[in-house]
């Protein structure tokens, strides 16, 4: 028995006049077909995991690195501020 992959269609859930053994046939399909479409949903699904996955790595690492950018610019407050009062203190101490 094949899977087919297209989806399930109203007539496919009509009962059969074949007795029993149709119904099991009609059955048997309608489940091949929910294997084969969940089958694509779980492949589907992998790759967005492992897209999104990708995501939240380049967030994360932007993340990091705008914090280390803080960081920086309060060391260059503070370096600033320090080179300011060494440029206000030589240019007292030279201008007498």
């Amino acid at each position: 028995m094949t899977a087919p992959t297209e989806p399930i269609k109203e007539d496919d859930r009509r009962v059969s006049d074949k007795g029993l053994g149709g119904k099991v046939r009609a059955m048997e399909e309608r489940l091949m077909r929910g294997d084969v479409r969940m089958g694509n949903i779980e492949r589907s699904l992998a790759t967005n995991t492992a897209a999104t996955q990708e995501v939240l790595e380049i967030v994360t690492m932007g993340r990091s690195f705008f914090k280390v950018l803080g960081y920086v610019g309060k060391a260059a407050k503070w370096i600033g501020s320090i080179g300011a009062a060494c440029g206000v203190l030589y240019a007292a101490w030279t201008h007498r």
